[in-house]
C-alpha cells in the first residue's frame, strides 16, 4: 500500500499540514524537519499526488497544442519538438486535432477552456479566412496563446513563432530563375490563406526581379495543398506537351506527388523539368529524386513558441510580446 502524508506525519511526529509544506520545500518548516520529513518519505517510497498539488495551487500543470493535421509529417514533427519542449518546462501537453475544421475549432477551443489548460499553442486551420475570434476566446478566458508556424490578421493580439516564408519562396524562385528556368508553374492551394499567400508573394517578386512577367507565369490553385491533389496538377502539367520546365510547390508533399507522377509520365528530373518543394520534411531527402527545398526550422519554432508561451503565463502583456520570424534555409539537391 502507497504510503500516504498522514503516515509520514505519524512516523516523523508533526501534522500532516507540515508534512505538506516541507515537501513542497516551505521555508515555514525548520531545515532539520524538512530534511528529516523528505528522508521519510524517500524511504518508504512516496509519490506525490501531483495532480491534487496542482489542483490546489489552482493549475492544471498543462498547455494545449492545436493542429490541423496530424498525418502531415510537417505537423507530426511539430507535435513531437513541441511536446519535448512542453515537458522540459515542466508542463504536459493536450494534441487536439481540428481537421481543417473551422467548426471542431470552436469545439476544441471550447474544451480547452473547460479544461483550464495554462497555455495554448495553435496552428489554425489551412482555409481561406481567419480563425483569429474563435481562438481569441481563450484570451478572453485569460488562458495565453502562441500562433505557430503562421500568423493571423495584423491588429491581433496574439502573438506568433514562425518562419520567413515569403522569404524563402524568394530564395528557391530566384535559384531557378538564375539556372535559366524562365517557364515555371506555381503549384499552390486556395487564397486568404495567410500561408499560401505570402509564399505567392515571394514568387511573383522573384520572377518580376528575374524580369518575367505575370502573364508569362502560370499559377495552378487547388482545393487542398496535399500529395493526392498534386498528382492531379502533374497530370495536367503532363498533359500540357512540356511547356513547362520548372514546378515550384507549396511544400515537399506536393512537390513529391509532382515527381512521382512526371516520372510514372516518362518525365526525366530535372533534365526535362526541375521541381522544387517546401519544408524539408523527411520525405524531401527520401525522394526517389530527393527534393530542392526551402527548410524550416521546425525545432527552433517549438522551443520559442513554448518559451514565448510560458513568459505569457508569467505575466507578459500579450501586446507587448511581439512576432518572431525565424530565417529559413535554401536546401539543394538532386531535384533541380
Amino acid at each position: 500500500m502507497a504510503i500516504r502524508i498522514k503516515d509520514i506525519a505519524k512516523l516523523a511526529g508533526v501534522s500532516p499540514a507540515t508534512v505538506s509544506l516541507a515537501l513542497n520545500g516551505s521555508e515555514l518548516v525548520n531545515e532539520d524537519t524538512r530534511k528529516r520529513i523528505n528522508s521519510i518519505a524517500h524511504e518508504h517510497g512516496y509519490i506525490p499526488n501531483t495532480y491534487a498539488r496542482r489542483l490546489a495551487m489552482r493549475r492544471s500543470g498543462m498547455l494545449g497544442l492545436v493542429i490541423p493535421d496530424i498525418e502531415n509529417v510537417y505537423y507530426a514533427s511539430l507535435v513531437r519538438m513541441t511536446n519535448n519542449y512542453a515537458q522540459t518546462a515542466g508542463y504536459g501537453l493536450s494534441i487536439l486535432i481540428s481537421d481543417n475544421s473551422r467548426e471542431l475549432e470552436e469545439k476544441i477551443v471550447t474544451e480547452l477552456i473547460s479544461a483550464r489548460v495554462e497555455g495554448v499553442i495553435c496552428v489554425p486551420a489551412n482555409i481561406p479566412g481567419s480563425s483569429g475570434e474563435i481562438f481569441a476566446r481563450l484570451t478572453d478566458a485569460t488562458i495565453p496563446v502562441v500562433c505557430a508556424t503562421t500568423r493571423f490578421e495584423p491588429g491581433s493580439f496574439i502573438p506568433s513563432v514562425m518562419c520567413g516564408l515569403r522569404e524563402g519562396m524568394y530564395e528557391v524562385a530566384s535559384y531557378l530563375f538564375r539556372r535559366g528556368r524562365r517557364r515555371p508553374v506555381y503549384i499552390t492551394g486556395p487564397s486568404d490563406v495567410y500561408t499560401l499567400d505570402i509564399r505567392r508573394s515571394g514568387f511573383l517578386d522573384a520572377a518580376r526581379d528575374a524580369g518575367i512577367g505575370e502573364s508569362e507565369l502560370k499559377i495552378i490553385e487547388l482545393p487542398e495543398v496535399n500529395y493526392a491533389a498534386a498528382c492531379v496538377a502533374a497530370q495536367q502539367i503532363a498533359d500540357s506537351g512540356g511547356n513547362f520546365d520548372a514546378a515550384v510547390c507549396v511544400n515537399d508533399m506536393m512537390a513529391l506527388g509532382v515527381v512521382n507522377t512526371l516520372s510514372r509520365r516518362g518525365f526525366d528530373i530535372p533534365r526535362d523539368i526541375a521541381i522544387t518543394g517546401y519544408d524539408d520534411v523527411i520525405f524531401a531527402e527520401a525522394s526517389p529524386t530527393p527534393l530542392t527545398t526551402v527548410r524550416q526550422d521546425i525545432d527552433s519554432i517549438a522551443r520559442e513558441s513554448i518559451a514565448l508561451l510560458t513568459r505569457l503565463i508569467g505575466g507578459l502583456p500579450p501586446d507587448e510580446a511581439g512576432d518572431i520570424v525565424l530565417p529559413t534555409q535554401l536546401v539543394i539537391r538532386q531535384s533541380t
